[in-house]
Parts: structure tokens; sequence; C-alpha cells
């Protein structure tokens, strides 16, 4: 046996057997230090208390926008789990489908070729021009606005119980690291709003819209008595104006949400969250209310 070529080899089998020891050791080290970390949570919220102001939208009105402005105040009891109270304000205006159906106008009878009905501006003023029917006749459209029942969310008011299932880390561009959480609420509260009732007819109870009978020679429909629309001398039967008075409603109400909090500093986070409130009790038996908002939390 070569003693040369053995001594070395010795050599060698000691300092990988002492390197590999090593370089697993260090690996489960980090692993440890790791799920240490993550554990015991850079941004603890145990104990801790609060304060959010997000600001957002409803989804899935169709007449109306409606922009949420929020603010609550959240206590947890653990790393998972807490309860809050929130209050939410909301602002309202209408969209231009709403001042188009409440400007709405009819045709003189079924044989005329009136265009342009409901312009996208919602004008009433359309309506004053004269338009020609199919025999060269020469007709005044008659007002038809339609006000289907619209609901005008101002104020929420809620409970809920949050619970926190995950906590993490994103990695982005590979160097900059971000702490984040996911969590889901659910409660229950009242909503206040304001209740637009359904309204067909005008003030003598003349309909405004509805089947229109032959109409012969010259003879203005809209003045015959029980055929649908009305002048558009008569200002207050009409547009804003012929709006019917809202009802003032309280209506309980629940809600899910579902969102997410992004850790800036110590104390300070991003949140997004999404939301369904659901309002129980009213004439469609339940209305539901999608909300999305963004804001900033502060935890002390």
């Amino acid at each position: 046996m070569n003693h040369n070529g053995t001594l070395p080899f010795i050599i060698t089998l000691i300092i990988g057997i002492n390197l590999e020891p090593t370089a697993w050791s260090q690996k489960k080290r980090s692993e440890r230090k790791l799920s240490v970390e993550i554990k015991n949570r850079k941004y603890p919220k145990k104990k801790n208390v609060e304060l959010t102001g997000n600001f957002g939208a409803i989804l899935n009105q169709s007449y109306v926008q409606s922009w949420v402005a929020s603010g609550g105040l959240s206590y947890f009891l653990d790393e998972s789990t807490g309860y809050g109270l929130e209050f939410s304000y909301i602002i309202n205006s209408d969209k231009e489908e709403r001042k188009c159906i409440e400007n709405f106008y009819n045709k003189p009878d079924p044989n005329d070729s009136v265009t342009g009905v409901c312009a996208s501006t919602g004008d009433p003023a359309e309506a004053k021009a004269a338009f020609q029917n199919a025999d060269g006749e020469s007709y005044e459209p008659s007002m038809g606005p339609a006000y289907p029942p619209i609901r005008q969310l101002d104020y929420l008011i809620s409970g809920y119980w949050v619970w926190n299932p995950v906590y993490g880390k994103q990695l982005f561009f590979m160097s900059g690291v971000a702490h984040f959480d996911v969590f889901i609420k659910v409660g229950g509260g009242v909503a206040m709003s304001q209740l637009f009732p359904l309204k067909t007819s005008a003030s003598d109870g003349t309909p405004y819209r509805g089947t229109l009978p032959p109409c012969e020679g010259t003879v203005d429909c809209s003045s015959l008595p029980g055929i649908p629309g009305i002048p558009v001398e008569r200002t207050g039967e009409y547009g804003l104006n012929g709006r019917p008075e809202p009802l003032q409603e309280t209506t309980p109400m629940f809600t899910l949400g579902v969102g997410q909090r992004y850790h800036l500093a110590d104390g300070l986070n991003l949140r997004i969250d999404a939301s369904n409130y659901t309002l129980v009790g009213t004439e469609d038996i339940f209305e539901m209310y999608f909300v999305v908002q963004a804001g900033l939390n502060i935890r002390f």
C-alpha cells in the first residue's frame, strides 16, 4: 500500500466529515430562526388597539354612485382574533341613468317616429321640441318619467369579530420584504338610509307610462284623461321635482368581509378589504351591497 497516497485520503475524509455536519447545522439554525421570527411576528397584535380609516365605494348600484368613508376601532385578544366597531358615512350622487329615466318623455302616439328618447344629458328641454309622426303631423311629446324604488344608504354602523388566519412575508424585486396578514370579519349592525318609493303617476292620477290608444287628426294624446304622460309645462311633475319624498329607514344588516394588511412600520399598516353588507327585512326581503375600501391603520 502506498502510504504517500493514504495520508491525503484520510485528511480529506476527516475534513469532509467535519464540513458536512457544519453546513447541515447552519441550515437547521437558519430554519429555526425563520420559524421563531414568523411565530413571534415582527408586528404583533396581541392586546393591541387599532384605529382604522378607510375610503372606498359601493360597486353594485344602478342609479346611485356611493362613496364610503369609514372609521373604526379594533381590539385584538391574541394574534389571531379580535373584536371591532365600524362607522361608515356614505356620500351619494345620481348617475346619468337616474337623470335619464326621471326626465324620460313619451311618444305622442304609437305611430310616432320620435328620436333621441331619453337623451344622455337627461335634459327635459329635449321634450319641448316638436316632432312629426308618420303622417307628417307635428306633436310635442309628453313627459313620462320613471321612478323605480331606489335606496340611498347614509350610514352603516356595525360590530364585528375578526380572525387573522394568515401571517407572512412577501418579497419585492428580490430585495425588499413586506410583512402582511390576511383577515376575515363577520358581524352585524344597522343601516340608515333613504328609500325613494316607486312612483308611477302624477299628482292627478295620470299614469306616466303606458300604452297609448290611437289618436286621430291633430289631437294631443297627452291632454286626454287617462292617457299616459303629462305636458312639459307641468314642471313639478317630472325630473328632480317629480321625485317622490324619501322614507327614512333603519334596517338590520349582516356584514362579511375579507382583507389584507401590509405593515409599513411598527404601528402603521396599509389595509385593503372587500365587504358585503346585507340588509334584512326590506321589501325585497334582503338587499346586498358590495363595498371595496382601502386606508391606513394605526396600532398601539
